[in-house]
């Protein structure tokens, strides 16, 4: 608005009700949002305003900033009534509040409409509707909410939008609209009526216009081109600094953490501020902190709080490496030493620094942490930066213990303390002495070929609002973790957001885990441990449904949602997650060893890559070998000698080599780094006692101390590791043994319980010294590379082998009861390794059926498929012949209906007849019924209903001799659902009926029978039969908390009362249908009922409100690739645009030849119904009755009864005038 009024005009008005168009449609998702269970979160923004609508040079409408967004719907609001009362207004800014969030009144979600109201009110007149430079009264002006119109201020409206405004901008909310859904319709409606199209296209058109020269230009100074910038770096350089520590995982809210607090005190700015003009003193300051965030990037510094001449740096968050303390130190060394490089730039400045080593309490806020300060941990710092001289570092007496002999320091200043205490002693720190040791990390960055400017070149992709993926390739040791994990760094410290996940081996690998991990990332730290209660707070703000929630609920292992989510729901959820993230922050998801992903989880990796191209996220993808995953490559090649020299020196702290310690790098270290690394640790163990140092450091350059004899070098990286193991005591080495065959990680404690150890910890932190382990998270603790646990595994005999199996299998066990836990997977594996086949069989069944529960078919049927491998290998004796026998029949029956579930037809076929044959032949009823009747459901869905009907009657034969009355229904319902797919009406009522009379005692197949007998009585005309079916349905549906069910039959009872002519009842049973369906992510059941309340509004003759509603069921069918349902509304899209044409009806042909092609019965015989009315209305009768009669054989093959008895009428009559306008029956049984 400020633009355009810049250019003496105003939005024009069809883009300005788009805009706020494309506003409603974001609070409807919001304020629809449900918790796992299905109900209503009532979410409510509490700021929508222009600060919070960000409309993209590309046309896109964005509502953000959820930030005070409130939970109206919450424990409190259950227990007391009512949302909670507050005394004074909330968050938000008070010219775009309501009236009774003014007064501080509760508040639901009519008072977003209201604030999206004002939006509205300002793009049209240009200026602010509530203003005034006091606080106060412009307070007192909301809350009276006087709204003058439009034309009084210039800017003149038809009395249809000045009804829209007036509607939204009630004072009562019981006046405004009741849902922003509503407030959207009839914008959208406003439009058509004045045939204004507003696209993209025309929105960006608008920006392009306001901002010419921001459309087409990326701004330099953004963090994203910083970023970009920052890449320069991770070049060698001679002079480089200690690199930042490995970053560790993201440690819980609410925890105390160590950090080290560097406290700077900049002397001269406030002489520089009184000479040169404000402006000025801005860019100065700017400069000087650009600086220092430089300073402090490189040694992973994070420079928390910037206030006049005072600046504060902590070391250890937001993640805590185990050489903090000298990073810091280096760090503080490098700032006094640099500092007058600024002079350059015309400031004259300089430092006092104070260190000091504490906790800080990291606590949740917002969607970030914070750090509050313990103890004196900020306070002494401050009171040492006040004490040091000009150019002076001091130093706690904490900080001079903990470094002892690593820094040169002397005795400084007391510190005086308040209350009468001693003063407290401070150290001077001078510098670092010279001396040998290895840094702690793989040193610098070695540039290989153009791998920076290629992620340079996505970062810009990224920056321009585009996903982009770079996909970095290369042997074990190139540097492919090395370098995302170099980007991580800088992108942490530029503030953009990062998130991480390493794929496992195969063996120890859960589908779809590394999205879990992605996700974990973007929640962690949470305040407590993540629950489905917990998922509803963190995500619902991020527009997600109910389903999409429990859905990621369970990647997080936060429960088992009623019903298990398919791999597409899986990817669908995270690709509207990482979508809606992105629309706030630009972010980088970084994937490390996709190579070790099966073929399904690398084709859902593609296709949530696909699903956010369109939005700032940037993958980024480490494998060994080529993967194709369509990005941008990166291939890492060997270093050259240079490089590995200048790298070795890096590591040993040296300005450079001896030529014959080169000599030695170059010969053995074939141009790998970790190779390099690998042998510096075998050349100096720093201090390990495992053998004296080889290499010392002598006036900068790092030297042999003696000749090596070839023959006693490890001739490959592999063997200088084995070199390392070697070495360990053999307790130690029989501990890394046992590690590495429970798997890439593990925890401690069932170390502890398959070793018989009551206490490890000495021999795991004695691995872990000597870089062998590393802590991942709590007790659990991980190899430091594949190559570690690989080394560590070929030391293992074969039988020795079987027994570390065993061992781990008892110890699981031990931990674990009974078949389902944390490590059912794993036990498959070590039961089958220590010859346990029928133990792995067992568990394998149980962590398919687990698998299943959780959604994760593929990973269900390849849990299912190792069972079955297990009992192919056991041994054939007679005491475990029961077991063999019923596990291959039921692990069989389960792969087989996956297998179907996941399109393998003919292995499901397989599988299934092996089941069924099993079982009948020793008498397993319980097996061979299930299997009767996924080959029955099978077959019909295949057409082959001959095959399906004989396998059906033998499940319902079966069922009925052993007198189960569970599988006697199930049997009842496919069989109806064959009869009423063949036509045989009366039989499916009556196998439905029957069917209902075995479903007494379980509420929710009550009313799914009922609604599926009620749906035959919907076709055939018999509405108060249909009736009756429906509203008991409703209610046992209810009882039994079956929200999907639900939206099912408030659909079917609103078809009820369009069939009765009761269209304000029908219009509200669709509403509340597809509230529920809309809640829980079903977006089959979404594109229905937006296109009944079309039906509706077209039945009516509100042709604008109704093309709304075909648009966007339409629109969502396409985004599905639901072609029926796009065909469905594209018949009456093509009619309404005829009817505005006023001549073609070229288009409705067209979409009926679509439906043609597509087999589509209902949709042929609607679209032949409007042709037939539009040619009678074209006085043509001919070409109308040519038209009827095709739908009425359409109609009457599809058994659409009432729509048949219409069109007889039509037909009958169609000389004179008809009464009613032609019904449309759009899909009741869904």
């Amino acid at each position: 608005m400020r633009a355009y009024r810049g250019l003496q005009a105003k939005i024009p008005l069809p883009v300005a009700v788009a805009i706020v168009a494309e506003v409603c449609r974001g609070l409807a998702h919001a304020h629809a949002r449900t918790d796992g269970q299905g109900n209503v979160l009532g979410l409510v923004h509490q700021d929508v305003s222009p600060h919070n609508v960000c409309v993209t040079f590309a046309g896109e409408v964005k509502l953000v900033d959820f930030g005070i967004a409130r939970l109206m719907n919450t424990a409190e609001v259950a227990a007391n009534g009512e949302p909670p009362a507050v005394e004074r207004p909330g968050g938000g800014k008070y010219a775009y509040m309501s009236p009774e969030q003014a007064r501080g009144e509760p508040i639901d979600h009519r008072s977003d409409l209201f604030s999206a109201g004002i939006v509205l009110w300002e793009l049209i007149v240009g200026r602010r509707l509530f203003q005034d430079p006091d606080p106060s009264e412009k307070l007192r002006r909301v809350r009276e909410a006087v709204i003058p119109h439009p034309a009084e201020l210039g800017a003149p409206i038809n009395a249809s939008l000045w009804s829209i405004l007036e509607r939204a901008l009630a004072r009562s909310p019981a006046d405004r609209y009741a849902s922003a859904a509503v407030f959207e319709e009839d914008l959208r409606a406003w439009l058509f009526d004045t045939r204004a199209r507003v696209e993209r296209a025309e929105i960006a058109a608008v920006m392009a216009e306001a901002f010419p020269g921001e459309a087409h230009r990326v701004d330099e100074d953004l963090e994203l081109r910083s970023l970009a910038d920052d890449l320069g770096r991770l070049s060698v350089d001679d002079t480089a600094p200690p690199d930042p520590p490995t970053m560790q995982p993201r440690r819980n809210a609410s925890e105390r953490k160590p950090v080290v607090v560097l406290m700077l005190d900049v002397d001269g700015l406030t002489e520089l501020s009184s000479r040169i003009d404000p402006e000025q003193v801005f860019f100065r300051h700017f400069e000087l902190l650009r600086w220092m965030r430089r300073v402090v990037d490189r040694y992973s510094g994070c420079l928390q709080r910037a206030v006049d001449d005072q600046v504060t740096v902590m070391f250890g968050v937001p993640r805590t490496g185990n050489d903090d303390l000298p990073r810091a130190l280096e760090c503080a060394l490098e700032l006094q030493r640099t500092v007058g490089q600024l002079a350059r730039k015309g400031m004259n400045l300089s430092l006092a620094i104070g260190v000091h080593a504490g906790e800080v309490t990291v606590q949740p806020f917002r969607n970030r942490v914070r750090y509050i300060a313990r103890g004196d941990t900020t306070r002494l710092a401050r009171k040492l930066s006040s004490v040091a001289d000009h150019g002076q570092i001091l130093v706690s007496e904490r900080v001079r213990a903990a470094v002892d002999g690593r820094f040169s320091v002397h005795r400084g200043p007391e510190v005086g303390s308040r209350g009468g205490k001693e003063p407290s002693p401070s150290w001077v720190l001078e510098g670092r002495p010279p001396g040998l040791r290895i840094s702690s990390t793989h040193g610098p960055w070695i540039r290989r070929g153009d791998e920076l400017e290629v992620f340079r070149r996505a970062v810009v992709e990224l920056q321009d609002g585009q996903g982009s993926t770079v996909v970095i390739s290369g042997e074990v040791g190139s540097g492919k973790s090395r370098l995302v994990r170099e980007i991580r760094e800088l992108a942490v410290a530029r503030g953009i957001p990062f998130f991480g996940a390493r794929c496992a081996t195969v063996a120890d690998d859960q589908p779809l885990a590394p999205f879990g991990d992605l996700v974990r990332e973007i929640v962690e730290p949470t305040p407590r441990p993540i629950d489905p209660g917990l998922v509803t707070e963190l995500f619902a703000p991020f527009g997600l449904s109910g389903r999409d929630l429990e859905v990621i609920g369970t990647l997080l292992g936060a429960g088992r949602p009623a019903t298990a989510p398919e791999r597409s729901e899986l990817v669908g959820a995270v690709v509207r997650l990482f979508s809606s993230l992105a629309r706030s922050d630009a972010f980088i998801a970084a994937i490390d060893d996709v190579h070790h992903l099966r073929a399904r989880d690398l084709e859902s990796l593609r296709r949530v890559i696909a699903g956010v191209v369109n939005v700032p996220v940037l993958f980024l993808l480490t494998a060994r070998g080529e993967i194709d995953l369509h990005g941008r490559p990166i291939h890492l090649d060997a270093v050259g000698p240079v490089q590995a020299r200048r790298l070795a020196a890096s590591l040993l702290r040296a300005d450079d080599l001896s030529d014959d310690l080169a000599l030695v790098v170059e010969r053995t270290c074939e141009g790998n780094p970790l190779y390099v690394v690998e042998l510096l640790k075998w050349l100096v163990p720093n201090g390990s006692g495992l053998a004296p140092s080889r290499v010392d450091v002598k006036e900068g350059k790092a030297v042999l101390l003696r000749q090596l004899d070839p023959a006693e070098l490890p001739h490959s990286l592999a063997g200088l590791v084995s070199a390392r193991i070697d070495a360990l005591d053999p307790s130690a080495k029989g501990l890394l043994q046992l590690a590495a065959v429970i798997g890439g990680a593990f925890s401690e404690a069932l170390l502890a319980t398959a070793a018989g150890l009551d206490d490890p910890a000495p021999l795991v932190h004695d691995l872990a010294s000597h870089g062998l382990i590393v802590r991942s998270d709590g007790d659990t603790w991980a190899f430091a590379s594949d190559l570690v646990r690989e080394a560590a595994q070929r030391g293992i005999l074969g039988i020795q082998r079987r027994d570390l199996h065993g061992m781990i299998a008892r110890a699981m066990e031990t931990m674990q009861a009974g078949t389902s836990g944390p490590w059912s997977e794993a036990l498959i594996v070590h039961c089958a390794e220590a010859g346990r086949q029928v133990d792995a069989a067992r568990y394998a069944y149980a962590a398919g059926t687990a698998a299943e529960k959780h959604g994760q078919m593929e990973r269900a049927r390849a849990l299912w498929r190792a069972g079955l491998e297990a009992l192919a290998k056991a041994e054939r004796s007679p005491d475990e012949w029961d077991a063999r026998v019923q596990g291959e029949a039921m692990l069989n029956l389960r792969y087989g209906g996956a297998a179907l579930v996941l399109g393998d037809l003919r292995a499901g076929e397989r599988a299934l007849q092996i089941a069924l044959d099993v079982s009948s032949d020793v008498g397993l009823p319980w097996i061979e019924v299930p299997a009767h009747l996924e080959l029955g459901r099978h077959y019909h869905q295949r057409g082959r209903h001959q095959i399906a009907a004989a396998h059906l009657d033998q499940a319902l034969s079966l069922a009925r001799l052993h007198d189960d009355r569970r599988l006697v229904r199930d049997a009842l319902e496919a069989m109806a659902g064959l009869a009423f797919d063949e036509g045989r009406a009366a039989d499916s009522e009556k196998l439905w009926s029957e069917a209902l009379a075995f479903a007494e005692g379980d509420a929710a197949a009550v009313a799914r029978c009922e609604s599926g007998l009620a749906n035959r009585f919907l076709r055939a005309g018999r509405l108060d039969e249909a009736r009756g079916l429906l509203t008991r349905a409703l209610t046992t549906a209810r009882e039994a908390g079956d929200r999907v069910l639900e939206g099912r039959v408030l659909n079917n009872i609103g078809l009820l009362h369009a069939q009765s002519g009761e269209s304000e009842e029908a219009l509200r049973y669709f509403r509340q249908a597809l509230e529920v369906r809309e809640g829980l992510g079903y977006r089959r059941g979404v594109v229905i009922n937006h296109h009944n309340i079309g039906d509706i509004h077209f039945h009516r003759g509100d042709f604008a409100r109704a093309h709304v509603a075909f648009s966007r069921s339409r629109e969502i069918a396409e985004e599905m690739g639901w072609l029926r349902g796009a065909a469905l509304n594209d018949i009456f899209l093509a009619y309404i645009d005829g009817v505005r044409g006023g001549t073609d009806v070229a288009g409705l042909d067209a979409a009926v030849q679509r439906a043609r092609v597509l087999a589509d019965g209902e949709t042929v015989a609607l679209g032949e119904s409007l042709l037939g009315r539009w040619w009678k209305e074209h006085a043509d009768p001919p070409e109308a009755e040519v038209h009827y009669r095709h739908a009425l054989t359409a109609a009457r093959d599809a058994e659409l009864l009432p729509l048949a008895a219409n069109l007889e009428r039509e037909i009958a009559e169609l000389a004179g005038p008809r009464a009613n306008p032609l019904p449309a029956i759009s899909a009741p049984g869904i």
